[in-house]
């Protein structure tokens, strides 16, 4: 009897001492509440979408050609240069100017008193003699009509209204910049076939061969023209 009361008594003890030692443990196993972590969010930005078009893209043109760097296209079946004074010389006291010209080309003198005439072909050119007063200036014009002179040339993308394209330098030259005429105009000077002026003492005979002779007033004396 006293060893079971015993036993009793143990078991009770042990089960007050499992309780105690079982509190701590019931209480940790309580969940804790965790902190939230402030994450920061990102940034949006707000795009606006409007109706309004779009401005329309500004044409690109090509550079402007500087006037002194223009090139100018060579006519249609022309030989260039058209014409080109050759000599200058006397004969028998008459001043001469030989032109060479291109083959089938016309001539005119557009000076009063001068007259050309043609000299037949030498080295595949037209040659042509012209002759007038002496030590004189005058202009022979000369045209070939063999050359197609081309027409002003036409608008391109490239360039804004009234330019065209040089497509030698790639810049863009006024239209009228880039024609040429197929005719040439030379200025030419007759030579003073008069050696002597100084044998004319009198100013009056000095005047009267004043297309090679110059009367000079501060010294009185009959000299050639330069």
């Amino acid at each position: 009897m006293q060893k079971a009361l015993f036993w009793v008594i143990l078991t009770g003890a042990g089960m007050f001492i499992l309780a105690a030692c079982n509190l701590p443990i019931a209480q940790s196993q309580k969940p804790i509440e965790e902190t939230p972590t402030m994450m920061a969010s990102p940034t949006a930005t707000a795009v606006v979408v409007t109706d309004t078009p779009s401005a329309s893209p500004t044409p690109e043109f090509a550079p402007f050609c500087a006037p002194e760097a223009v090139s100018v296209p060579t006519p249609m079946g022309c030989q260039l240069p058209i014409a080109w004074e050759g000599d200058s010389f006397c004969n028998k006291k008459v001043p001469y100017n030989l032109v060479f010209m291109n083959l089938g080309s016309t001539y005119e003198t557009l000076s009063a008193g001068f007259q050309c005439r043609n000299q037949g072909v030498q080295g595949g050119k037209q040659v042509i003699s012209c002759t007038g007063p002496m030590a004189a200036s005058y202009e022979v014009r000369v045209c070939d009509p063999i050359c197609v002179a081309p027409t002003a040339g036409s608008e391109s993308p490239l360039c804004p209204p009234g330019y065209s394209l040089d497509s030698a330098l790639e810049c863009c030259a006024p239209q009228t910049q880039i024609t040429q005429s197929n005719c040439v105009t030379l200025k030419l000077k007759t030579k003073s076939c008069v050696v002597n002026c100084a044998i004319y003492k009198k100013k009056s005979d000095c005047n009267a061969n004043s297309y090679a002779c110059i009367w000079n007033e501060s010294t009185d004396t009959c000299q050639l023209r330069k």
